[in-house]
């Protein structure tokens, strides 16, 4: 039981010493900085942001929505995917070919995001993108 409890808190600090790497300067907290009154957003970004897979499957298809639209934090809807977490979410802008390495007004990707936010899966299938 030791053993397993030091091997765990060695993930954890590697963890954090991985996450210090990548973000030397943390974010506010989410409620704080990712939902600003009156931010504007399109349709495409409040399906995505309220995680409804066959609205977003019918803005892109039928909707006409620019699948890399901007918000007022200049984020793309495949950044609330990465920071929902959304796998299946992320994989389908990106069939719609979002740009993956699109910043936000802070200069984060969405690969970012989804690794902030302790998204494993999604920071993954965003890199393995990058060849």
């Amino acid at each position: 039981m030791v053993k397993l409890s030091l091997i765990v808190l060695a993930g954890l600090v590697a963890s954090a010493s991985a996450m210090a790497w990548w973000d030397p300067e943390p974010m506010p907290p989410f409620d704080e900085y990712h939902h600003s009154g009156g931010c504007e957003c399109t349709a495409l970004h409040a399906a995505v942001k309220s995680q409804n897979g066959p609205g977003v499957d019918l803005l892109l298809k039928e909707g006409g929505q620019p699948v890399d639209s901007r918000d007022c934090n200049s984020r793309t809807p495949l950044h609330w995917a990465a920071i929902r977490g959304s796998l299946k979410m992320v994989q389908t802008l990106v069939q719609h070919n979002a740009t993956i390495d699109a910043l936000c007004e802070l200069g984060h990707t969405p690969a970012w995001h989804a690794f902030y936010r302790g998204h494993r899966h999604v920071t993954a299938y965003l890199q393995s993108l990058r060849g």
